[in-house]
């Protein structure tokens, strides 16, 4: 595996770490400060189910990612 790779593959799990965690913070903000009517925060509930689950899906593969180089010592 080359730099190139590397830094690449750091960068796009780290994005997508970001993004799953935006998400999750957006969705906790509108449930938390928004419309107090069910639908609009049943949304934002399930919105923010999905952030979560992005953010530590994300979170695994670059923990995983991160053992990989250390144990093939890049």
């Amino acid at each position: 595996m080359t730099q190139e790779e590397i830094k690449k593959t750091w960068k796009d799990l780290f994005i997508h770490f970001l993004i799953g965690v935006l998400i999750l913070i957006v969705a906790i903000f509108f449930h938390r400060l928004g419309s107090k009517r069910s639908t609009p925060q049943t949304i934002w509930f399930f919105v923010g189910i999905l952030g979560s689950v992005l953010s530590l899906y994300a979170g695994n593969r670059l923990l995983k990612f991160y053992r990989f180089l250390k144990e093939n010592n890049y």
